[in-house]
């Protein structure tokens, strides 16, 4: 009788969290997700505001004279050269002793049971 408590707890607690872990989000984040015909006017919205979006970032034009004034020539860089590191271990998970397929063996002897 225990037994099929547990059993019907187990179920009941996989049965909510499917219910809870499967179920599509409500509220505004569920119209982001929609495309095409079924978008709804808020799909549309977010559409609209992306292509004008788009749009002025079309007419956004760099000026190119910028990279050949004194100023910007005059920049120096200051980065710093990554020297190369020794690459680690083969097996970074084996016991530590064990290189290469070799591990060293302990020589030590118990005296425990004489």
């Amino acid at each position: 009788m225990r037994t099929i408590i547990i059993i019907l707890v187990i179920v009941g607690l996989l049965f909510l969290g499917y219910w809870y872990y499967g179920t599509p989000p409500s509220g505004s984040s569920a119209l982001l997700v929609q495309t095409g015909a079924g978008a709804g006017d808020s799909g549309q919205m977010i559409g609209q505001k992306t292509i004008a979006l788009l749009r002025e970032l079309e007419k956004v034009q760099i000026d190119q004279s910028i990279f050949s004034t004194a100023s910007f020539q005059s920049l120096q860089d200051f980065g710093v050269e990554i020297q190369p590191e020794p690459i680690g271990r083969p097996d970074p998970f084996a016991p530590v002793g064990f290189e290469s397929g070799t591990m060293g063996l302990s020589t030590t002897t118990s005296t425990l049971g004489r």
